[in-house]
């Protein structure tokens, strides 16, 4: 009698084996609430889609056949040249008078084109396949792109409002000047034209890669003149 009232006791007593961890068909671990408890590869895979379904709309065919993310860089690499541009003419305001300060501006704009363009050598060649894998997606690269202009504005403004003729306590100092505003600023100036340059010939289709080219150089010629343009605002 005892052993028919366990066996009782045990049929109709809660039922654990729900609460325990199992193995999906799937392959993912779940718990008895089907909770995920590990993460697969499949779940990897399945993040990896959301990212690359939330940059369809800048890889997507926009105006005369180019990406939207063509367009995108090909905008930042003339505002990038217009940065550099238009503080080129202005070394004399910027140095307010001072003849040395403004040949060393000089001198020290040309020597931050060749260190941007060299540092551009050591970038990784951007892979479009992979589009957010780091370092080489296209998608990661066009984004680091615009971040790189964004850090890059307000030096640009410091020096823009100096050479305006506003008086910046910690802009007066030479060496911050020259060193910590003047060289960064045309530094990455010269990095972000030339890697936009690349970023948007790899992402646009093969055929269409001559016509990319002529985007970039129109690109390059508006930068000119919209730099020229702020310069002579303010001269």
């Amino acid at each position: 009698d005892q052993d028919q009232d366990q066996d009782q006791d045990e049929e109709e007593g809660p039922d654990r084996s729900d609460n325990l961890p199992q193995l999906a068909d799937d392959g993912t671990l779940r718990s008895g609430r089907d909770v995920p408890l590990v993460r697969t590869a499949r779940d990897e895979v399945r993040t990896e889609g959301y990212l690359d379904r939330a940059c369809d709309c800048f890889l997507h065919m926009g105006p005369l056949g180019f990406p939207y993310l063509c367009w995108s860089v090909a905008l930042a690499q003339t505002i990038a040249i217009a940065m550099n541009m238009s503080l080129t003419p202005l070394a004399n305001q910027v140095a307010q008078g001072e003849f040395s300060l403004s040949q060393k501006l000089v001198l020290v704009k040309l020597l931050s084109d060749f260190c941007g363009r060299t540092l551009f050598l050591v970038l990784p060649k951007p892979s479009k396949p992979q589009l957010w894998s780091c370092p080489s997606g296209i998608m990661l690269q066009g984004t680091a792109i615009w971040v790189l202009e964004l850090l890059r504005l307000p030096l640009w403004t410091l020096v823009f409002l100096r050479a305006r003729g506003h008086h910046l306590g910690f802009v007066v100092s030479e060496p911050v000047l020259v060193w910590f505003i003047w060289l960064p600023l045309i530094t990455t100036g010269a990095l972000s034209s030339s890697w936009a340059f690349v970023v948007a010939v790899t992402i646009t289709p093969e055929e269409k890669r001559p016509q990319a080219n002529l985007l970039m150089s129109f690109s390059v010629y508006a930068g000119f003149f919209c730099g020229i343009l702020v310069a002579l605002s303010a001269s």
